[in-house]
């Protein structure tokens, strides 16, 4: 379970990288990811779009696994918010949020589905 926080942790950390990648209109700003920079030949550094998208795709399943677990378990409930930024489950209610609204906008769920992550939010 601490690999899953330091997952999201990290994830709320490239939160800079996210926001200066967005406004340049390298990601969707519906769905914005954590994103790494790789080194360039001329010693710059460019948007590695595939690592991106694949930590987007990292971050919002680990979230929803996380946020089921709260959910579901009173002792995960108790100790998971101490091990996130702001000692609060508000980086997993944004990576689902985030998750949710990519999924929305692309036509991308089922009702079902959209129904539970919903639920989860309102439980989280």
């Amino acid at each position: 379970m601490a690999a899953v926080g330091e997952l999201l942790q990290q994830a709320a950390e490239d939160e800079e990288m996210q926001d200066a990648a967005t406004a340049e209109g390298d990601l969707s700003p519906g769905f914005r990811s954590a994103a790494r920079r790789s080194s360039t030949a001329s010693g710059g550094s460019v948007l590695d779009e595939n690592s991106a998208g694949e930590a987007s795709i990292v971050e919002a399943y680990c979230a929803m696994l996380l946020g089921f677990l709260v959910r579901d378990s009173p002792e995960v409930a108790q100790c998971v918010p101490h091990m996130l930024e702001g000692q609060s489950l508000q980086p997993i209610v944004d990576a689902v949020q985030r998750c949710l609204n990519f999924y929305i906008s692309t036509g991308a769920i089922i009702d079902h589905t959209r129904n539970i992550l919903e639920d989860l939010l309102q439980h989280l």
